[in-house]
């Protein structure tokens, strides 16, 4: 027992205690956890049983190696997306244990047993003092009908942005960094892939000219329009022409998942994200936009035959996407546009006399849907605007957007720093560069895409922000401690720059 709690002490360097066990103590162990197992299979446990050893495991993880329960908690999204159910999945079980589970174990860890300082910055703090906000209207929510079930549910949705604080503390080197933020990719490029044969299957059940595929709404859209405008810093950052040819390939993975969408938002905003990126990463990063977009358009028209070719015509695709975009000037007279302002104003007359602080989570709101002419009771509205002013209130809403703006802010002052910094490899700060420009448009992008789709409260925008966030946060204290000390910090892979 003095072994095991030495351990839990010292689990940075509980390698030092990694010595063989005697024959008796394994006897011991294995006959514990078969005497577990019999219990619940007896008592008909195994779910419990599955999370029990799902919990064990995880927190293993993060004491040996937070970078790998990071990209595992990220990598499981997979699962978790995959096939979206009403209600609570096992899949949706198992990494909310992982994710929240990891989340709370690195803080105690961190905080009681190491000792060690959380550094913190002025948008994390507002980003963590909104959460607190919620927890402390937990009983004005539960007065206006919250449920509790639902109101642990979208605290926990609210709070999954909070994976920027072990990001942001234990990404201290590239090569965690760049670990990370392949499995972001790679994540989200799985995901558009599955989007894309979805689409193939859903296509035969065509109903309108513009919804090609009899539903326009994409499965895990933000994480696929985050794959079309993170997946270009990869591509831009290639030297050699096969890892060219391979970004290129996710990228459009990640654009033709978008169009295939048809959320005119969706294309709108990437759209915008193209054109700011554009905009503020200079003269050089330009070129090498329009060089490499030339790349990407010979995959498109390549993959075209193989993919797509087989369930949808040139001419009927090209008349989907164009009567989508024409659409956008008639949107006064849409009827889903419509539908969502009717929302909004159903939304906003709710409020009554909390416009400082708001209802807080879970409160549902009556509204009549126009397509239907039925009446719902629904907590997320379409339009995050008039959802956040209900729920968080004035104070709510200045943390929220004060946080995020700041975020967007440092990444766009890093873009000018990387681009000057001397001491970093050429490569590197090209790659930091883009990344940061690339955080700036998703982050303000989120704020376009919420008129019409909430993503002020949604695990999608939560997960990939969280990476950003974290990486903004590392980015920024680096900058900070290299200013301080008059000169850059070398940025090789393998130094840390964080807390050592």
């Amino acid at each position: 027992m003095r072994q095991l709690l030495a351990i839990l002490a010292g689990a940075d360097t509980a390698r030092e205690y990694d010595t063989p066990l005697s024959w008796k103590e394994t006897a011991i162990f294995l006959s514990v956890v078969l005497g577990v197992m019999l219990l619940a299979f007896y008592l008909h446990l195994e779910y419990p049983l599955l999370l029990a050893v799902t919990a064990v495991l995880g927190a293993l993880l993060v004491m040996q190696n937070p970078v790998v329960w990071i990209s595992l908690s990220i990598l499981l999204l997979v699962p978790v997306f995959w096939q979206l159910e009403k209600g609570l999945t096992p899949q949706e079980v198992v990494h909310a244990v992982l994710y929240y589970g990891g989340l709370l174990w690195w803080l105690f860890h961190r905080v009681v047993i190491a000792r060690k300082p959380l550094h913190w910055s002025l948008p994390g703090i507002l980003s963590v003092a909104l959460l607190l906000q919620m927890l402390l209207l937990a009983p004005v929510s539960f007065g206006y009908g919250a449920e509790p079930y639902v109101w642990l549910r979208e605290m926990a949705v609210l709070s999954s942005v909070l994976m920027f604080i072990p990001i942001a503390h234990e990404c201290d080197t590239r090569t965690k960094q760049y670990i990370v933020g392949a499995v972001l990719l790679l994540t989200l490029a799985i995901l558009a892939t599955k989007n894309i044969f979805l689409y193939k299957q859903r296509v035969v059940a065509a109903v309108w000219m513009w919804q090609v595929g009899a539903s326009r709404a994409s499965d895990t859209f933000y994480l696929v329009f985050s794959l079309a405008v993170l997946g270009m810093v990869p591509l831009l950052a290639a030297r050699r022409k096969l890892m060219v040819l391979f970004w290129a390939g996710i990228l459009v993975v990640g654009i033709t998942s978008t169009v295939l969408s048809f959320y005119r938002t969706i294309w709108v905003t990437a759209l915008a994200s193209y054109a700011l990126m554009f905009m503020m990463l200079g003269r050089d990063i330009r070129r090498r936009m329009l060089k490499y977009a030339a790349v990407v358009a010979l995959l498109v028209v390549a993959a075209y035959p193989l993919f797509l070719e087989d369930v949808i015509s040139v001419d009927v695709l090209w008349r989907s996407i164009s009567s989508r975009f024409i659409s956008i000037g008639d949107y006064r007279i849409d009827v889903s546009v419509e539908n969502r302002h009717a929302e909004a104003r159903a939304i906003l007359g709710d409020i009554g006399g909390h416009w400082f602080l708001g209802k807080g989570m879970s409160v549902p709101a009556h509204f009549t849907k126009l397509t239907s002419m039925t009446t719902i009771e629904p907590t997320w509205t379409h339009n995050g605007f008039a959802w956040a002013l209900r729920h968080f209130g004035i104070v709510g809403i200045f943390l929220l957007f004060t946080a995020w703006l700041l975020f967007a802010w440092r990444a766009f002052r890093l873009t000018r720093w990387f681009r000057d910094a001397p001491g970093y490899d050429p490569d590197e700060r090209l790659r930091l560069r883009l990344f940061a420009g690339a955080a700036v448009a998703v982050i303000l992008s989120t704020f376009l895409i919420s008129l019409t789709i909430n993503q002020f409260f949604g695990q999608e925008a939560g997960y990939v922000l969280a990476v950003l966030f974290g990486f903004i946060d590392l980015w920024w204290r680096e900058k900070k401690t290299a200013e301080e000390a008059g000169v850059a910090l070398p940025a090789q892979a393998g130094e840390r720059s964080g807390d050592e």
